[in-house]
């Protein structure tokens, strides 16, 4: 049986983490574990005191000292993550289609624009640049006025960003042309026909922007340089392991995971079955695997703009915790490396992670819309449908260190009066990822996918589930 050795590093915006995998024909295993304060302005010191004691080395060894053998792979979102800014034509088709990209490839939409780009827009957009414009609109051989406007107005700006013309091909030469002398890239429509959503080549092209532009300086393209491979978006890795979990089959179908970091909060869905059968579903299908960012709900680095959202949802404010959590909040946002066992600062956290697990699950689901017509009463669905989800996994520092309450208290935090509408999970198994292995995990799937996946649902812990049907 052969065996091989891997280092996975997870490069986060407030920790670096770490861990020694062992690699059999049908398995795979976790040697050892380790973490180190993520160091933002050279990224190799951070890296090298997280991954010296995994080879029995001092954490003090310096970067250059470290060994390559056995290979690194790694993941980062310490950067800020990957922006991208999304001009699409219509909201409800080709810009929901563009941020269902961005997003599934690893990237944070940080900026949405539909139809013509209006001067407030276009200064937006000058005030903070994004990393990518992806720019998209018509279906092929269809509308070609609006992007190729926008197109001429984005040239007007001279930014430095990349633009990303995934709209209609029949224009594709003319927007390059328009678009002058920046960086352009030029990839198949997101939507060649109406309703037919095609992410795959707009997708693979964000992750070549990304090696080509974006991992350079802060020390992410020295350890490029010596590991020999290139690194990958942490959510990208994530998305990748749950969907190999998802592949595993039965309840793992119906999964759902909430990853909880300091700076954003991810939330990842494989949610498939039937809906409501009632509800006509309105807009973009949705796909079955997707992804939503929330940069301003983090524990750490965004933890005072997660406070300013938790406070308009009653059951924060009427919590006896509310005052602990407002002071945690803004000790984390402080110093983001901040951690206090004190019991007080402990609830006031939990609370903290609660409120934005409850924010993000809510922007990620669905909405139902109740019309009525000459035939009776009906439903609109908007988004993806959450109620069936069988298995909730919380991950990331303050979710590994959960309980088996946590997703209860959390999905409580949803007004009453919104849970009919917004498409929530409603009876869901809650499983913890204890070991914080996933995000390292998700770097190994492209080595033994099964394996990896398998060895992910070994190391939840699994707490008494709410329902037991949901058990198995």
């Amino acid at each position: 049986m052969s065996e091989r050795r891997v280092i996975s590093v997870d490069i986060g915006s407030t920790w670096t983490k770490a861990g020694l995998f062992l690699l059999t024909d049908s398995a795979v295993r976790v040697v050892a574990r380790s973490a180190a304060p993520t160091t933002p302005d050279d990224l190799t010191q951070g890296f090298a005191q997280a991954v010296a004691p995994l080879l029995g080395l001092p954490s003090s060894t310096p970067f250059d000292d470290l060994p390559t053998e056995p290979p690194w792979v790694f993941c980062s979102s310490a950067k800020g993550g990957l922006r991208i800014a999304a001009v699409g034509l219509t909201r409800d088709l080709t810009l929901r289609a563009a941020r269902l990209t961005a997003t599934s490839a690893g990237g944070k939409v940080t900026a949405a624009y539909a139809y013509r780009l209006t001067p407030e827009d276009l200064a937006a957009l000058a005030a903070c640049p994004p990393d990518i414009i992806l720019l998209c609109g018509g279906t092929d051989g269809g509308n070609e006025r609006v992007p190729l406007e926008n197109a001429r107005a984005l040239a007007r700006l001279r930014l430095s960003s990349v633009v990303l013309f995934a709209g209609n091909r029949s224009i594709s030469r003319e927007v390059a042309t328009a678009l002058g002398e920046g960086d352009v890239r030029i990839t198949e429509n997101l939507m060649p026909e109406v309703g037919v959503f095609r992410p795959e080549p707009a997708r693979e092209a964000i992750r070549q922007i990304y090696l080509d532009r974006i991992v350079i300086g802060k020390g992410l393209d020295s350890i490029r340089q010596r590991a020999g491979s290139a690194p990958r978006p942490t959510p990208l890795a994530v998305y990748e392991l749950v969907q190999a979990v998802a592949a595993l089959g039965g309840q793992w179908r119906r999964l759902c995971v909430v990853d909880l970091g300091g700076a954003t909060t991810d939330v990842y869905s494989c949610v498939e079955g039937e809906s409501d059968s009632r509800a006509r579903v309105v807009g973009l299908p949705e796909p079955p695997m997707k992804r939503t960012v929330e940069g301003d709900l983090g524990l750490r680095v965004n933890a005072l703009s997660l406070a300013q959202e938790a406070e308009a949802l009653p059951g924060f404010c009427a919590s006896p915790e509310a005052d602990d959590a407002r002071g945690v909040a803004r000790a984390a946002a402080a110093h983001p490396a901040w951690l206090s066992a004190a019991p007080a600062d402990r609830r006031g956290e939990r609370l903290l992670a609660c409120a934005a697990v409850a924010l993000a699950l809510s922007r990620h689901a669905g909405r139902l819309r109740e019309v009525w017509s000459p035939e009776g009463k009906g439903f609109l669905l908007y988004g993806k449908d959450l109620r069936r989800t069988a298995l909730l996994v919380g991950t990331g520092g303050c979710l590994a260190r959960s309980d088996a309450a946590f997703a209860d208290d959390a999905l409580r935090l949803a007004p009453a009066e919104d849970r009919g509408l917004v498409l929530l999970p409603e009876r869901p198994s809650y499983q913890i990822d204890a070991a914080y292995v996933w995000p390292l995990l998700g770097n190994i799937v492209p080595l033994a996918p099964l394996a990896t996946a398998r060895l992910a649902v070994e190391s939840l812990s699994v707490p008494l589930p709410f329902h037991p049907e949901n058990s198995a």
